[in-house]
């Protein structure tokens, strides 16, 4: 188990970097607009794959755990069916309402050169997206991770080549469909050989994997379409080279949602143990506090450095071309606090999952409405805005349905003071060495390197005398004597 996750952790953290150096290279060799078309691709792509196969992996992982081991084949065949039907349905629609999906997505239009690609890439992430929750399942997770790191080092290897010798978006998305697709064939064919899966077809099951995928598809779309709402809005209202500077300025902090997401899965079965079995909800919640202060301590330094550096991040990824958007960049890095932990989880370990889509509906409603009226006041910024202001509306109302559930005092709910004393502390010690910046001729990139570097040891030492660190070093400890012993 622990073998597999390492390797799965491995895979995940190349496939991140891997995407980083590909976002940068695309940044250079291709135009603006192209540079916003190739974004375009990537949204669609991400949004209706997302969509289409509606939390079909995830009830692959939960039928894997109920059903015996000589009917793997009738599951993976039965999944296999479905996602067929589901593939050849979908990609029909979308070839026979071509120039109505365009006029709605693109506001140029210029996206319709690729877009048979694109049908082509969704399907292919249609069909293979099951592969890594039945390989994960089946305690085969370590085979899937080490195909992976050879792929994405593959992956990267191609994309500096093509990219720089051909400069073409054309052949770049060729390449990027291609790979992906002979990457999924591989990795079916692999399982089918490992597990020697025959054609078992099972049309009980494949109900069964309906019915659990609906309601997860469903909640999944809601977050989904609130994620990517502004880019969508975006995308159809303003020029693809809008949209290029807009993209740059709300993309993601590469590695942040690793750290977030890889405490939020390691805490959570103990939240759910604290709380389902042992009936403690006061130490469920302060087990929750603990490992959110733990994400602060790294998020929020983080947070400052981009805040004040940021001029020398966007270079360093994007290229100079796009400062312009550091405005929306300052604006949607207001959501990175907001990182230091999975509030939804709780939630889920109350088995208040119900609210969860609930609040996903309200959250699209609150952002369409704020998108519509912010953007008429402050254009693109203005819709980077909304998302924020969105993201803090959900926070707060999940924590309001934290306390009501559990009938508890905000400060048991959520420890509010200790991370405002971090936020502060964080925010005072970066602005000391980013005034030190000032005095020094570097160039944006080197200053966000060096003085960010500095910034960072610089937190670290102030929260080690502050006494931040002090829990975090006593259960090292504790760790290191115990295999000494």
């Amino acid at each position: 188990m622990y073998k597999q996750s390492f390797y799965l952790s491995i895979s995940k953290g190349l496939k991140s970097v891997s995407a980083l150096v590909i976002t940068m290279i695309i940044a250079r060799v291709l135009s603006q607009n192209e540079y916003g078309v190739y974004r375009q691709f990537i949204l669609y792509s991400t949004l209706l794959s997302g969509i289409l196969y509606f939390g079909i992996p995830t009830a692959v992982s939960y039928l894997f755990k109920t059903i015996n081991k000589q009917h793997i084949s009738k599951l993976f065949t039965s999944t296999s069916i479905l996602l067929l039907f589901i593939n050849i349905f979908s990609a029909l629609i979308l070839v026979i309402f071509r120039d109505t999906f365009i006029d709605f997505v693109s506001k140029d239009g210029e996206i319709l050169n690729y877009y048979y690609l694109l049908i082509l890439y969704i399907s292919s992430i249609i069909f293979f997206s099951f592969l890594e929750n039945i390989f994960t399942s089946n305690n085969d997770g370590e085979s899937f991770a080490k195909f992976n790191i050879i792929y994405f080092i593959i992956q990267l290897i191609s994309f500096l080549y093509v990219s720089f010798i051909y400069k073409d978006l054309n052949i770049i998305l060729i390449l990027f469909v291609g790979l992906e697709t002979i990457k999924g064939i591989l990795l079916y064919f692999l399982f089918k050989r490992k597990n020697n899966i025959k054609f078992e077809f099972d049309t009980k099951l494949i109900k069964k994997e309906w019915v659990i995928a609906v309601p997860i598809g469903i909640s999944f779309i809601a977050q989904s379409l609130n994620s990517y709402l502004g880019n969508m809005y975006v995308s159809r209202e303003y020029s693809v080279d809008d949209f290029a500077v807009f993209s740059v300025g709300v993309t993601e902090i590469p590695f942040i949602s690793i750290i977030t997401l890889s405490i939020a899965t390691a805490i959570l079965p103990t939240l759910s143990e604290k709380y389902n079995k042992e009936k403690k909800p006061l130490e469920m919640l302060s087990i929750w506090n603990e490992s959110t202060i733990i994400s602060a301590l790294l998020i929020f330094p983080i947070f400052w450095i981009l805040f004040l550096f940021g001029d020398g991040y966007i270079e360093f990824i994007y290229s100079s071309e796009y400062i312009g958007a550091k405005s929306i960049f300052l604006i949607f890095l207001l959501k990175l606090p907001l990182a230091i932990t999975v509030f939804g989880n709780i939630l889920i370990v109350l088995n208040k999952s119900k609210y969860i889509l609930f609040n996903m509906v309200a959250a699209i409603i609150i952002n369409i409405t704020l998108i519509i009226i912010l953007d008429k006041v402050f254009s693109l910024e203005g819709v980077a805005l909304a998302a924020i202001l969105t993201q803090f509306s959900l926070v707060v109302l999940t924590l309001i349905e934290i306390k009501v559930s559990l009938k508890v005092k905000v400060k048991t709910l959520f420890p509010l003071i200790r991370l405002c004393k971090i936020f502060l502390i964080s925010g005072i010690t970066v602005a000391g060495c980013y005034s030190v910046s000032l005095l020094i001729n570097f160039s944006n990139i080197l200053s966000f390197f060096v003085f960010g570097g500095v910034s960072l040891f610089a937190v670290g030492i102030v929260f080690y005398f502050v006494g931040y660190l002090d829990k975090i070093i006593e259960k090292i400890k504790l760790k290191v004597r115990g295999k000494n012993e």
